[in-house]
């Protein structure tokens, strides 16, 4: 019995020392992957406006399941639905209010590089109204992409709104044009009307002729602004005898009205592509009017002006908001709250990272994009800060982050600025896009950070943002931030939201703690006009702010009517495939079923600690139960 507990005793710590040499193990792990074969399928509802939808979705889900049936023994079969965005889904339901093609073909270049990728299907009418044209987006890959035709090519005897040109925003008093075009088809030798409403009230309606039987008219309408807020027309062309459907003669638009629109002042003393990159940011946004203008060419009249940009120069008047962007040519200078010091004329190199900043929110994505975008170019020298700023970028040399400020604010006695520390954003507006076909990132940066420093003075100590309207995809951001006596920030207390639709019915929210300020994000907002409450109670007062909210259909499946398989051929064509009908899907069944069967084979080396094994622990607790129920047994213990 003694040398089984010897024995026992030993083992277990002779396993215990062992691992504190910390061994491992290596493992050659292989894995095979079956080819695979992506299938993507419209998800919009342009795909069933012409056929009876039930129906529709039953059979082809049956085409679904059969071609799943019959090829997964061989293939590894993944299906995906495309509408607004690309999902991994194996049921659509043809519901869908955008259609975004490109991003199906994104998504494979992201998942599929480097994998064992044998053909792609995409079932669709080929009409896209979101993204960019998906004949021009990179499909790398030597695997067939077949199309599906889905849709109706015949072309109805119909009127259709084609499009409608508007601004956006219009101001107060102001008259602002609408341009309605009307596609006609079949109607050659008739005339219809089309008017403008507001409410149940026609506010203007000019008769229109077709001479032919494809045409295309357009007719102009001068309305005035009369109401401030966000304001619905509706827009109807008054239908003919014989139309295919009549849900396309009607459209509305929204059109918000400002009471007037900020003026904005650019001064430099140098040419440099960065202003022509900060102009077109701020020209984007309607509520501005930017003047440019050299610095010995301007009068010294700052009074029409909301703000100043003061591109590599100095201003003299310290009464008016200042946007200062500093960088080769500029020389030191010292501010209210913040002071630099230029060595020389030299710039470093310098990349950027994000601060906790509250003063206003940015886009989440600027953590990431940051790290992709290209350096810019800092002027050398000490920065030293007198006052209370708040740091939204700091720079990084050489990927070190440092104290030195790349963007920063102050509201320092009242009056708001702030320093770019750089040159070069140029740069930054043409990477974004080349990334993603836009700029929206760079531009909200830049008006957000002119919002701040542009609007006036607000001394009430709760305060709420929001966008008056969003189309009914998008979800609904409202944040609130909370002062206490000393104009500082807090989150203490509880904010709710009081949501009001048109009927009546009010939904309840509880706003979430973001830093010093408080936000929310209300999803699935049905079509129509809102009121809302925002609330708190805070140092025994209660603090209330109310607002309005439009929440905006999305038309766009409805504007065209006639399946676009043109360009399902050509993207099949251009990739070593074929389009198929849906009549032939028995055929695409065939095709898919001779495609390369190659099974691919991946292997690596992984290293693993002996500690993590369970087998380790299970023989320890054997060793030290098995001496333990021993010694009890014999009254060792």
């Amino acid at each position: 019995m003694n040398i089984v507990l010897v024995t026992l005793r030993f083992l277990t710590v002779s396993i215990l020392v062992f691992f504190l040499l910390k061994p491992y193990l290596n493992t050659l792990v292989v894995e095979q992957e079956k080819p695979i074969v992506v299938f993507g399928i419209d998800n919009s509802s342009s795909v069933v406006s012409h056929l009876d939808s039930a129906a529709f979705r039953v059979g082809f889900q049956q085409k679904l399941n059969q071609l799943k049936e019959e090829l997964s023994s061989d293939y590894q079969i993944e299906i995906y639905t495309i509408g607004q965005e690309t999902q991994l889904s194996e049921k659509p339901n043809f519901k869908d209010k955008r259609t975004n093609i490109s991003s199906f073909l994104e998504e494979l270049n992201q998942l599929y590089a480097n994998r064992n990728l044998s053909a792609v299907v995409m079932a669709s009418d080929g009409l896209y109204n979101t993204g960019s044209n998906p004949t021009y987006t990179n499909y790398p890959f030597k695997a067939p992409f077949y199309t599906l035709a889905l849709g109706d090519t015949t072309i109805k005897k119909d009127l259709k709104i084609n499009r409608v040109f508007h601004n956006e925003l219009a101001f107060l008093g102001n008259t602002f044009p609408i341009n309605v075009n009307v596609q006609s088809s079949f109607f050659a030798k008739q005339s219809t009307s089309v008017g403008i409403y507001k409410g149940t009230n026609l506010l203007a309606e000019e008769k229109i002729y077709f001479d032919s039987d494809q045409q295309n008219k357009t007719v102009s309408f001068k309305l005035v602004a009369s109401e401030e807020g966000v304001q619905e027309y509706s827009i109807k062309v008054k239908p003919l005898s014989g139309e295919y459907k009549q849900a396309n003669n009607f459209q509305k638009i929204y059109i918000d009205v400002l009471e007037s629109r900020q003026k904005i002042l650019l001064l430099s003393e140098v040419v440099h592509p960065d202003i022509s990159s900060i102009s077109a940011a701020i020209s984007s946004n309607d509520n501005y009017e930017l003047t440019v203008l050299k610095k010995n060419d301007f009068n010294g009249d700052y009074t029409p002006y909301s703000l100043v940009i003061a591109f590599q120069t100095e201003i003299e008047n310290n009464d008016i908001p200042v946007f200062y962007f500093w960088g080769n040519s500029s020389k030191s200078q010292s501010l209210d709250w913040l002071s630099f010091n230029a060595y020389n004329s030299d710039a470093a190199e310098v990349t950027s990272s994000v601060s906790p900043f509250s003063m206003f929110s940015i886009d989440k994505k600027w953590d990431k994009w940051l790290m992709q975008l290209p350096p810019l170019y800092s002027p050398l020298g000490s920065y030293t800060f007198n006052s209370d700023h708040q740091v939204l970028f700091y720079q990084n040399i050489k990927g070190i982050s440092n104290e030195r400020p790349l963007l920063c604010f102050s509201n320092s006695n009242g009056v708001r600025q702030a320093v770019w520390a750089a040159e070069g954003i140029w740069k930054w507006r043409l990477f974004e896009f080349k990334q993603n076909k836009d700029h929206q990132l760079f531009d909200e940066l830049i008006n957000k950070s002119i919002q701040f420093l542009a609007v006036k003075e607000d001394k009430r100590q709760f305060r709420v943002r929001f966008e008056t309207k969003i189309y009914e995809n998008e979800k609904f951001i409202i944040d609130a931030y909370l002062y206490n006596a000393n104009y500082e920030l807090v989150n203490d207390p509880e904010v709710s939201l009081k949501l009001k639709n048109k009927n009546g019915d009010v939904f309840n929210y509880s706003m979430n703690k973001k830093g010093y300020s408080y936000s929310l994000s209300v999803e699935d907002l049905s079509v129509g006009s809102y009121q809302f409450e925002v609330g708190t109670y805070h140092a025994g007062k209660k603090h209330l702010r109310k607002g309005k909210l439009q929440v905006i259909p999305l038309q766009l499946e409805q504007l065209e009517s006639r399946a676009n398989h043109q360009l399902l051929y050509s993207l099949s064509y251009e990739n070593g495939g074929r389009m198929f009908y849906l009549e032939e899907f028995t055929s695409l069944m065939d095709e898919l079923a001779n495609t390369e069967k190659t099974i691919k084979t991946y292997s690596k080396e992984e290293q693993s600690d002996l500690i993590h094994s369970k087998w380790i622990a299970i023989l320890l607790f054997v060793f030290l139960s098995l001496e333990w129920f021993l010694r009890k047994r014999n009254n060792s213990i």
